[in-house]
Order: C-alpha cells, then sequence, then structure tokens
C-alpha cells in the first residue's frame, strides 16, 4: 500500500455524482451513478463497557422501526418522543469511517467481486489533522472528533501528496493511496488507525463510501453483490436505494 498522485484513477466516478446539496436528500452526490445496487452496512453502536450493538437492536428496544433509512437519533430516541438531532445524547456509532473488524470483513468478500483485488485505489478525506503538519489529530471520542497533540507532529502524508493535486467533488477533497484490497489494514496505519473514506478496484466493478458525517458505509455494485452482502456475517446490512435520503430528516418512519 503506497501514496499515490495520481488523482485521475478517480475522475471516473466524480464525473458520475450528482451536485452537492445537503438540503436534497438521495444518494447521488455520495454515491457514484449508474451501479445496479446500492447496499447501507451500519456502523456498530457503542453501547457500556465497550460492547457494541446493532441498529436493529436499537430500535427494537425503543420500540423504533428499523429501515433503509432509518437515523440513528431518530431509532435511538423512546418511541412517542420527537427526534431531536441536536439534543440527541443517545448511543453512538463510528461517524465517517467503517470500523476495524467490519472494514477487514468488508474488504474480504469485495476481494471476491472484483477482478482486480492487487489493484485497488482509496480516497482519505485531506481534511484530517493527522495528514498535515501541526497538532491537531483525529479522534474518536464522543464529545468531538478533534484533538491536540502536545507536541505538532511532521503530517503523515507524505510532503509530494500533501503539495499535489486532490481529488476534488462538489463537496470533498481527497488524497489517494493505491494497492491490492488484501492491505487494508496497511492503507488503515498510513492515515493513523482509521478506514479510508472511498474504495474502488481498477475495474470499477464497485465503490465503497464511508462519508465523513455519516455513522454508515454504502457499498454500489450488481444486484449479486448486493445479495451476497445481505448473507456477510459481521455486517449489519440494509439494501439501500439511489432515491433514499441521507440527511439528518430521511428518517420519516421514526417521528
Amino acid at each position: 500500500m503506497e501514496w499515490s498522485t495520481d488523482v485521475t484513477q478517480a475522475q471516473w466516478w466524480v464525473d458520475r455524482l450528482g451536485p452537492w446539496d445537503h438540503t436534497v436528500d438521495g444518494l447521488h452526490h455520495v454515491v457514484p451513478g449508474e451501479f445496479e445496487s446500492v447496499t447501507r452496512i451500519f456502523h456498530p453502536v457503542d453501547v457500556d463497557n465497550g460492547e457494541t450493538s446493532t441498529w436493529a437492536e436499537v430500535a427494537a428496544s425503543n420500540g423504533r422501526i428499523p429501515h433503509p433509512e432509518m437515523q440513528l437519533h431518530a431509532i435511538g430516541t423512546p418511541s412517542g418522543t420527537p427526534p431531536d438531532f441536536d439534543a440527541y445524547a443517545g448511543p453512538y456509532a463510528r461517524v465517517g469511517e467503517l470500523p476495524e473488524v467490519e472494514m477487514r470483513i468488508l474488504a474480504g468478500e469485495l476481494a471476491n467481486w472484483t477482478a482486480s483485488p492487487d489493484d485497488c485505489w482509496f480516497g482519505v478525506w485531506e481534511g484530517y489533522g493527522q495528514l498535515h503538519r501541526g497538532g491537531q489529530v483525529h479522534t474518536y471520542s464522543r464529545s468531538g472528533r478533534w484533538g491536540r497533540n502536545p507536541e505538532p507532529i511532521a503530517g503523515l502524508a507524505p510532503e509530494r501528496v500533501r503539495n499535489g493535486d486532490r481529488v476534488h467533488t462538489d463537496a470533498r477533497d481527497y488524497f489517494v493511496l493505491h494497492g491490492p484490497l488484501s492491505e487494508i489494514d496497511d492503507a488503515a496505519r498510513l492515515i493513523g488507525g482509521q478506514s479510508p473514506n472511498l474504495w474502488w478496484p481498477a475495474d470499477r466493478s464497485w465503490f465503497v463510501a464511508s462519508e465523513i458525517d455519516f455513522a454508515w458505509t454504502y457499498v454500489a455494485g450488481s444486484k449479486a453483490l448486493a445479495e451476497a452482502l445481505q448473507r456477510v456475517d459481521g455486517l449489519e446490512v440494509l439494501q439501500s436505494s439511489y432515491a433514499h435520503g441521507c440527511t439528518i430528516h430521511a428518517d420519516t418512519i421514526n417521528r
């Protein structure tokens, strides 16, 4: 696994993204269009003593209904209580990254669905502080995603990458990594212990997106891949759609 400045490898999916508008629901600005199917992977919910729960379990415990567009602040609020995103203090799931165990499980499955598992590309949001020189670092606390090192850091991304071109979309800019899917752990190490935000193989057979503000991950690909993901142990998934909402207002069932 290595850093790359060949951002042209992303142009095919950048061209297939819709315009970014956070007021409009739909996945076209997050997942490139024209794939047959989209699957939503829900990041595990942190509970007491280091244990995790599924979104479906959280929904059941609050008398809520699990469904493909559910939002954690809605299902984490007891039925009969209007969800309030701004005041929400309930169960928490990792935002913007697929946790380590689930990352490995997904990589292992996706290797079966590409002819180029040794030739894969990964996008990393340029805004993570640990990639740059300075003191800001990415953290995983519930109270905030940013911390500060006591001493300035050199930055994990090489200077040639930090000073080079980025993959540019309407909403985000990304650095890129290149290497075999089997080395996904090495990709996580290179960027500070978290999953890449975007994954795609050279043959463009699927696309993975962990948007930096989402507590879930989308996988776009064939219908057969979507069906296979439904059977993978260790992943909580539901079939999604390009028409589905992904904003904080998307859960119109659990109101």
